[in-house]
C-alpha cells in the first residue's frame, strides 16, 4: 500500500536506527523517466500528494513554501529593496547546481530555471492532490486503490 515505496523503504531504515548512503554512479545506469514537462508531469502527478501523506493542509503549505523561497526570490529581483537577498540567493542556488553538477552532469546553467521548475511542482502537486480526490484514490499498476485505504495505510512521516 505504498506508492512511493522508495520513500517509504528509506522511513523505514530510518526508523530502524540505520544509516543511508548516497553514490554516484555516472553512467553505470540509465533509466527513460519521462519524456519533458509534460511527461514528467504525468508521471508525478501520482506520487506527489502521496509524499505529502495525502494531508491537504500539508501540500498546500508545501505550495506555499515552493512559492515563497523559490518563486519569492525571482520576484524579488525587480525590487531595490530585495534585490540584493535575490542576487545571493540565485548565487547560492547556482553554487548547489555546480557542487551537484560535479557528480549528476546537470549543468549549473539550469539554476536559471529554479523558479519556473517550483511552479511546475506547485501545479504538479495541486493537480495530483485535486485528481486523487475527484477520483477518490489513485490507479496504480491498472489497480484503484482508495484514498481512504491508502491514508489508512500511509506510514507516519517520521
Amino acid at each position: 500500500m505504498e506508492i512511493i515505496e522508495d520513500i517509504g523503504l528509506g522511513r523505514r531504515i530510518k526508523r530502524g536506527g540505520l544509516a543511508q548512503r548516497i553514490c554516484f554512479g555516472r553512467g553505470l545506469v540509465s533509466l527513460h523517466w519521462a519524456s519533458g514537462v509534460n511527461g514528467l508531469i504525468d508521471v508525478m502527478t501520482k506520487n506527489l500528494w502521496a509524499a505529502f501523506r495525502f494531508h491537504i493542509s500539508l501540500a498546500l503549505l508545501g505550495c506555499l513554501w515552493l512559492v515563497v523561497f523559490c518563486v519569492g526570490p525571482a520576484i524579488a529581483l525587480f525590487f531595490s529593496p530585495t534585490r540584493i537577498p535575490a542576487v545571493l540567493t540565485f548565487g547560492a542556488v547556482g553554487y548547489a547546481y555546480s557542487m551537484l553538477g560535479r557528480h549528476s552532469g546537470i549543468s549549473t546553467w539550469n539554476a536559471l530555471f529554479f523558479p519556473f521548475s517550483a511552479l511546475i511542482s506547485v501545479f504538479t502537486l495541486l493537480r495530483s492532490m485535486l485528481l486523487t480526490l475527484k477520483q477518490g484514490g489513485i490507479i496504480w499498476r491498472a489497480t484503484f486503490y482508495s484514498l481512504a485505504e491508502l491514508r489508512k495505510n500511509a506510514a507516519p512521516f517520521f
